[in-house]
């Protein structure tokens, strides 16, 4: 009986041994994506369905996580083009090294851009917000951006540019009685 025990424990732990061993194997021998791209807004929130394009060519999508992965030659030189409507594009050019590297990107989105112009139009940082301004409406000329960009132009003593930029969203959309108003506030000063 004891032998009995004996040998059944010791072919459970072969067995084992087997099974541990064929997974290492397996494990070995995978060869998986190279490059591994985690995509993340400025929140650190991932960005999903971003378009990727590796040298021109379409290459898939990142996922819900905000990962892409693929596998890349070793030593040769890539353009990799991130897209994604509402977002800023984004276009580097890598030497991928290898074996495998992590490429880690913050997309820039049109709503960030525009609450971080606003906080610095409040805070009178007039350079920043201008520049923060320019790169919204690169993505989406919207009435949001353009409306901001008049009362930089205001806040900056440039009235004229204001009232035309105001006048034109008016054109655009006469309901907008944030415009209207602005308009109005503006032609009353001096």
């Amino acid at each position: 009986m004891k032998m009995r025990v004996k040998k059944l424990v010791i072919s459970s732990i072969v067995m084992l041994l087997v099974l541990v061993l064929s997974a290492c194997q397996s494990m070995r021998s995978y060869t998986g994506p190279d490059l591994h791209c985690l995509i993340y807004d400025n929140e650190n929130l991932p960005v999903h369905n971003v378009s990727i394009a590796i040298n021109d060519k379409q290459q898939g999508a990142s996922d819900i996580r905000g990962h892409f992965a693929i596998a890349l030659k070793q030593g040769k030189t890539y353009t990799i083009r991130l897209s994604k409507e509402g977002y800023e594009t984004i276009e580097n050019k890598i030497t991928f090294d290898g074996p495998s590297s992590l490429f880690y990107v913050n997309m820039v989105s049109e709503k960030q851009l525009l609450d971080d112009a606003f906080k610095a139009l409040r805070q009178k940082k007039w350079a920043e917000a201008k520049k923060l301004l320019e790169r919204a409406q690169a993505i989406n000329p919207s009435i949001g951006s353009s409306y901001l960009m008049a009362i930089y132009y205001f806040r900056t003593g440039q009235k004229e540019q204001s009232l035309n930029l105001l006048q034109s969203l008016l054109e655009e959309s006469s309901e907008n009685e944030y415009v209207v108003k602005l308009i109005g506030y503006i032609s009353s000063t001096d």
